[in-house]
């Protein structure tokens, strides 16, 4: 349940997914090619003990102080010393401006006496130039301490050829990766912030317990179907009542109230036509607006609704309610005002309530009375 409901929250973000994939994979390729390309040179060294040792004592402690690494984190510092760094530029004859950016590391490698010298910059032949003239003056320095240890040059460094970064296809790959990952967050971040505003939308425009509209909703869309068609546009306003249902509403459980208006709602749903648009009047009492339908036409419609209400309704698998509906509607002339609407229907409910008639249409001037049963 929990992954299809997230693949539906990606289903519905899907834009941002491919929105946020495009541009990091966008980003990472133009500054791929915009930016100057990086290389390292790297140098090797080892560390032993004197060959000039003649005591085998000498030798063996020299060799246990080797193996404290205490000798080979020393040279370590020595290769990245500033003052080696500085008499191999000198060395070089270069100027210190041109090597502005230039990185230079030194690590002690793991489980041994090797060290590895590295220098990055952008011009591959000075990083290897660099790399090798560092190694040279440290060597020389160490040599002049006289502490009993070598340090010699293992893989002296070469001309770099492939650039450490920009990687042009590493790096797309890694910005779609990234891209992908941020895109399915902010979907799914999308989705929760906009789900609660979505539900709370949802309580204030359909009634929880018929699911159609709340009355407000209801007038609302009415209002907006009625300034799309300020001419006389043949809409009818029907007021269905369930008188039957008045003295349940209030004492039936819940649970079989929302029964009982949703067997309602799927009844008028199954008589009208798609456009036809249902709400929730009042506790007992449902509207249906008609566009398009004349009051002749909208009395064949709703007389069949009638009937369709008027069978027995089984709520809790066995109490049967009687609905008893009372119908009254009115057809908008000219452009009057959907207050003026709302107004004759009410007026036609009335006179079929008052009048125990099944269906009461408004006319202009008087009430024409139609009880479905007599005609």
């Amino acid at each position: 349940m929990e992954i299809k409901m997230y693949l539906r929250m990606l289903q519905r973000g899907w834009w941002l997914v491919v929105l946020c994939t495009l541009t990091a994979l966008a980003g990472s390729l133009t500054l791929s090619y915009m930016s100057e390309p990086v290389y390292v040179a790297t140098a090797r060294f080892v560390v032993s003990p004197d060959a000039a040792l003649s005591h085998e004592s000498d030798i063996i402690n020299s060799i246990n102080t080797l193996d404290k690494r205490s000798i080979a984190t020393t040279y370590s510092a020595v290769l990245n010393s500033d003052t080696i760094y500085t008499q191999s530029i000198v060395d070089l004859k270069l100027d210190p401006i041109e090597l502005d950016g230039y990185v230079r590391s030194a690590v002690v490698l793991p489980e041994s006496n090797v060290l590895e010298l590295y220098v990055e910059g952008t011009d591959p032949q000075l990083t290897m130039l660099l790399s090798n003239s560092i190694g040279k003056q440290a060597i020389s320095y160490i040599d002049g301490l006289n502490q009993g240890y070598n340090i010699r040059v293992l893989d002296p460094a070469q001309i770099p050829v492939d650039p450490i970064r920009p990687q042009p296809a590493r790096d797309a790959s890694l910005s779609v990766v990234f891209g992908l990952v941020l895109g399915i967050s902010l979907a799914i971040i999308r989705e929760q912030l906009i789900s609660p505003l979505e539900a709370f939308l949802k309580r204030n425009t359909i009634d929880q317990n018929s699911g159609v509209f709340t009355r407000q909703a209801f007038d609302q869309k009415m209002d907006e179907v009625l300034t799309r068609s300020p001419l006389m546009g043949f809409h009818t306003l029907g007021l269905v009542h369930l008188e039957g249902l008045v003295e349940y509403i209030d004492v039936i459980p819940k649970p079989l109230e929302q029964q009982v208006l949703h067997q309602v709602t799927k009844i008028l749903n199954n008589e009208l036509r798609g456009n036809d648009m249902v709400g929730r009047w009042d506790g007992a009492t449902f509207s249906i607006l008609l566009p398009g339908t004349p009051a002749k036409a909208a009395v064949i419609t709703l007389g069949r609704v009638q009937t369709m209400l008027s069978g027995p309704i089984v709520v809790g698998g066995a109490e049967i309610i009687q609905l008893d509906p009372r119908i009254g509607l009115a057809e908008r002339f000219e452009n009057e005002p959907s207050s003026v609407l709302r107004r004759n229907a009410e007026q036609a409910l009335k006179q079929a309530i008052v009048g125990n008639l099944n269906l009461v249409s408004y006319k202009p001037d008087l009430i024409n009375i139609e009880n479905k049963g007599l005609v």
